[in-house]
């Protein structure tokens, strides 16, 4: 499933921490913003590693499930690149 996540990170190291495990599952498209296509085993995987990595009072991790509707209506200002679109194998 194609997700959007976001995060509110107060502390630079667990930020650090945040980021490398967001970037291990999907692509940064704004600063505190990525985008992944995901298993729901791996869904799992990335929240669990996330929740180790913040200070749940004061950060703040959001989960946006896009459906296949919804992700084909996603409109864009500036420059602007999609994430996780059909495979493309050149043989």
């Amino acid at each position: 499933m194609h997700t959007v996540i976001a995060y509110d990170v107060a502390d630079n190291q667990r930020r650090q921490r945040v980021v490398r495990a967001l970037e291990d599952v999907g692509d940064r498209v704004q600063y505190s913003v990525f985008e992944a296509v995901l298993t729901p085993r791996q869904l799992a995987d990335v929240r669990k590693r996330l929740a180790a990595a913040i200070e749940p009072t004061v950060d703040s991790i959001r989960f946006y499930p896009l459906c296949e509707a919804c992700r084909r209506r996603v409109q864009f200002l500036g420059p602007a690149r999609t994430v996780g679109g059909e495979e493309v194998f050149i043989v």
